[in-house]
């Protein structure tokens, strides 16, 4: 048998039909199709055309994440609790719809006033992930909030692989694949499952003694951040929103070939009706912090590409007499809190 040269065996002068003939890409066709499908917003340039297009958004994220509101029992369960210098944690269970439960922290400070603000923390990783001595939420706790931190499904105790280190390149890549895939077989995406548990978290919030429930704030980190921004939307209790490491868009993921951990924040189809930016216009004019907003790979973008992305968003703001109610930031590493959430803090 007679073998053909390599170079005979081309099919193009490179062996590539994009780089020799100009061909398209599965990359280049899906970024043309979502340039095509996306919404043509318009500016919005008085309150009562703000109004409708919340009302719009509200109806399109319940009908895309599958959300329904749940009043069942929340069942609350508690496991003791430790007490550190100032303040005291609370260990908790919740059941956010029958049979989903939702472990939880709740830290209270010891001195104060009768009813304190509050802040809903949702990490992305794990609910005590930044309660270490000297950590976020320490410095939230001890400028006077109580803080509840809570593990949503497939995330800390909830993950189905327990251990990240061990877990396969499914788990780096993708984040919770198992759950995340499961949720989308269900026809209700995994934002708006983990959407049902913060709502009732917040309902289990709202409750205590010791709490103002007209001033809650969220703080969402890195996949808590596009569950939190979500939550927002459906919910007015959060007086105050902080978005640290989330992703920047849903249309950033399009233009990117890999991707790391988006796979949690997908909802099919939801580049026909919306992206994260339309969410953060919806919430003017309540103060909004965005730090260190990440692109699909987990890499922080610049302020000047994140203000790129908001353009409208700041417009909306503007419009509203609010514009410096959105905040973008950048946190280095070893940036002290209190600088970044200054006025978060300072309870403004």
């Amino acid at each position: 048998m007679e073998l053909e040269s390599e170079e005979t065996l081309r099919c193009t002068a490179s062996g590539q039909v994009a780089t020799s003939m100009g061909g398209e890409t599965v990359f280049s066709l899906n970024l043309k199709h979502a340039e095509s499908i996306k919404p043509k917003q318009k500016p919005l340039t008085n309150p009562q055309e703000l109004q409708a297009f919340q009302k719009e958004l509200r109806q399109n994220i319940a009908r895309l994440t599958g959300f329904e509101p749940d009043r069942s029992d929340l069942h609350v369960r508690s496991f003791g609790e430790l007490r550190r210098e100032g303040y005291r944690i609370e260990k908790l269970t919740y059941e956010s719809e029958p049979d989903i439960i939702v472990p939880s922290l709740l830290f209270v400070p010891e001195p104060g006033e009768t009813r304190k603000p509050a802040v809903l923390y949702v990490h992305g990783q794990d609910k005590s992930a930044d309660a270490e001595s000297g950590g976020n939420i320490e410095h939230l706790v001890k400028a006077g909030f109580v803080v509840f931190a809570v593990d949503v499904r497939g995330i800390g105790e909830t993950r189905l692989s327990q251990n990240p280190d061990t877990a396969s390149d499914f788990y780096h890549y993708f984040g919770d694949y198992e759950s995340a895939m499961t949720s989308l077989l269900l026809g209700k995406p995994l934002v708006g499952q983990r959407a049902q548990d913060v709502i009732r978290g917040l309902d289990l919030l709202a409750a205590r003694t010791e709490v103002d429930p007209n001033q809650v704030v969220g703080f969402g980190k890195g996949q808590g951040a596009v569950v939190l921004l979500h939550v927002a939307m459906l919910d007015d209790r959060i007086k105050k929103l902080a978005l640290e490491n989330m992703l920047v868009s849903y249309h950033a993921v399009v233009s990117y070939k890999i991707h790391r951990n988006v796979f949690e924040s997908v909802i099919p189809g939801v580049l026909r009706s919306y992206d994260l930016t339309d969410l953060v216009s919806c919430l003017a004019p309540r103060p909004l912090w965005m730090v260190n907003a990440t692109d699909p790979l987990g890499h922080s973008l610049t302020e000047r590409e994140v203000t790129e992305e908001y353009a409208r968003s700041m417009t909306t703001f503007q419009m509203m007499g609010s514009a410096k109610s959105l905040r973008v930031l950048q946190r280095n590493a070893g940036e002290p809190f209190q600088r970044t959430y200054a006025e978060l803090l300072s309870r403004r």
